[in-house]
């Protein structure tokens, strides 16, 4: 099974990423770096890194930049 992601950004544009394999986040307090795959617990946290991952693509930003993340099993 994949997942498609769209990311509604807060400047009016979208970001679509297929086949997305796991999503990173970076700890503020050790810069530790935590890989979900598991894209159902998925919660967006505010001021915190992200990094979309797929095979041909990745897209990194600040959760404060992000308006909506949509997910979609294909």
């Amino acid at each position: 099974m994949a997942w498609n992601v769209e990311i509604k950004l807060r400047e009016s544009r979208d970001i679509l990423i297929p086949d997305v394999k796991s999503v990173n986040t970076q700890s503020s307090s050790d810069s530790s770096i935590t890989s979900l795959t598991d894209f159902e617990k998925f919660h967006l946290v505010q001021n915190q890194r992200l990094t979309f991952l797929s095979d041909n693509q990745v897209f990194s930003i600040d959760s404060s930049d992000i308006l909506s993340v949509l997910f979609r099993k294909i």
